[in-house]
């Protein structure tokens, strides 16, 4: 209903109720009981309905939701976050769990950085750090300097992806903390895949909600030499980034005998072509000299 326009030219006359009713008794009135009793049914009514809407969307609906943090691992940089709800495997991968922390923190104590790390930038061609010989194919055509972890002496070699952003390849001595012993290849290169995969230059794409897959912690050889690898895909949702949603990323420690350990760590484009090839043509032609 619109409220009454007002009309200032027409007069309106009103009944004269006084005068019409005043020799009338007034009958005794039972609206106010009966309003009474319809309004308390409709109250009622509604707080039941809207009870058992709250029930079953509580119980039913919510529990449709995809659990997105479930799904797509525990933040990178924080404590793990438990949503209440149980992992639901993907549909495409019944099978598959959850990844291990190792893919979805960061360490538990900072990442050691060498004094004496030196970072030398490598174009295509052959490098060479203590007993490890690296071999970077034309591909990758990008001098590179970066520090990481547990690593000094290496060489990176990277590829444009698009923007700032490069697949990179970096190969060095492993340099564990003074005064600590080393604790094996498995934990060497869970460590320095911890430390690359929430680097600030890495983590910064990547964000808290990758979603891991394909990773892998497993022991391999290095032109006959014992080693460990450790891999995963992390796929990503990046406003920036347009040629890629996703980047492998990649750690291995050598035994390359007489108690030196090398690795490799990298990242790089999982779903560009060329770029995973290139990283697997580095890592067949790692050679132990």
């Amino acid at each position: 209903m619109q409220p009454p326009q007002e009309n200032p030219g027409q007069q309106i006359s009103l009944p004269d109720h006084n005068a019409a009713n005043a020799a009338v008794t007034p009958a005794p009135q039972r609206h106010d009981g009966t309003h009474r009793t319809v309004l308390a049914i409709l109250v009622g009514g509604s707080v039941l309905v809207l009870a058992l809407l709250l029930i079953l969307w509580l119980t039913f609906f919510r529990g449709q939701d995809t659990d997105v943090s479930a799904l797509r691992g525990q933040p990178l940089n924080t404590e793990p976050v438990h949503s209440g709800q149980e992992y639901t495997p993907p549909p495409d991968n019944p099978d598959e769990t959850p990844p291990p922390p190792i893919f979805t923190t960061a360490p538990t104590k900072p990442c050691y950085i060498p004094d004496d790390q030196e970072s030398l930038g490598a174009r295509e061609g052959t490098v060479q750090v203590g007993r490890l010989r690296a071999t970077f194919p034309r591909f990758f055509d990008t001098g590179w300097s970066q520090s990481v972890g547990y690593m000094q002496r290496s060489f990176s070699s990277a590829a444009l992806i698009e923007g700032n952003w490069y697949s990179a390849v970096t190969v060095g001595t492993v340099a564990w903390e003074p005064g600590e012993q080393f604790p094996g290849d498995k934990a060497a290169a869970e460590a320095i895949f911890q430390c690359y995969a929430t680097s600030a230059g890495v983590y910064e794409e990547f964000g808290d909600d990758s979603l891991v897959t394909d990773y892998s912690s497993k022991a391999i050889t290095v032109d006959g030499h014992p080693a460990w690898q450790v891999q995963a895909v992390y796929n990503f949702n990046s406003a920036r980034l347009t040629t890629t949603s996703s980047s492998v990323v990649t750690a291995i420690v050598i035994d390359t005998g007489d108690g030196q350990h090398a690795a490799l760590a990298s990242d790089v484009a999982a779903d560009v072509p060329g770029h995973r090839e290139a990283l697997n043509e580095v890592i067949a032609r790692l050679k132990v000299v």
